[in-house]
């Protein structure tokens, strides 16, 4: 019976990392796993660094939060494409090729509630060698009564913790058969992106570049 027992809980831990819900904010991140499902705890205002009121733009002290679950370079590009921090370059919305007001889904739109996905699911990690890994996740958007949307996360090992350092939501895939302007209708709502970082890294470039233009036509180009 003990012996019965003892297996029983071994089973139970070893999924625990495979389930979002298990993954508390308190818990060790120690695996690609556990980072991604704790990522997804996150409200979707916080997102776009709102706080609770979505009346109070706070990039300092929500965008610190997500300094934990993402690369250097990630951490860096998101604080400046979803928070505006710094404001420099400033960000010209003209510019963006893609405006994410949730990056873990391809949210295009808020979703008007604390979360914008459902059922999430972490189908696979696929390790590349000792220093990343690759990790699948499903989810049901609430938009749409939409099933099984994709999102691939690349983790990286930085500084001995697993880091998120890209992020590829698949967004709507239509089907054969499928109504040509309802799907039209719901990849506005949920874009693809073969990498997040990739969309912030020329949105910051192209910022950059049009601000150097307007110092110097100003005659106060920025210091190097």
């Amino acid at each position: 019976m003990i012996r019965i027992l003892l297996s029983a809980l071994l089973c139970s831990i070893l999924y625990v990392p495979f389930t979002s819900s298990a993954v508390s904010q308190g818990t060790v991140l120690s695996t690609p796993v556990q980072v991604v499902a704790a990522f997804q705890k996150f409200p979707d205002y916080e997102m776009f660094c709102e706080d609770a009121t979505l009346a109070d733009w706070e990039p300092v002290k929500v965008g610190t939060k997500f300094e934990t679950y993402l690369s250097k370079e990630l951490y860096k590009l998101f604080l400046w494409s979803q928070c505006r921090y710094p404001n420099t370059p400033p960000f010209y919305g003209e510019l963006d090729n893609l405006i994410f007001f949730d990056i873990r889904y391809g949210n295009s739109q808020g979703a008007g509630g604390t979360h914008p996905a459902t059922n999430i699911r972490i189908q696979f990690v696929k390790h590349q060698g000792a220093d990343k890994a690759i990790v699948k996740v499903l989810f049901d958007p609430l938009l749409y009564d939409l099933k099984n949307i994709t999102t691939i996360y690349t983790l990286i090992r930085e500084d001995g913790h697993w880091k998120i350092d890209d992020i590829a939501p698949k967004g709507v895939v239509p089907e054969e058969g499928e109504d040509e302007e309802v799907v039209a209708d719901q990849q506005q709502l949920l874009e693809n992106s073969e990498s997040i970082k990739t969309d912030m890294q020329n949105n910051y470039r192209a910022a950059e570049e049009r601000y150097k233009q307007e110092q110097a036509k100003k005659g106060t180009a920025p210091k190097p």
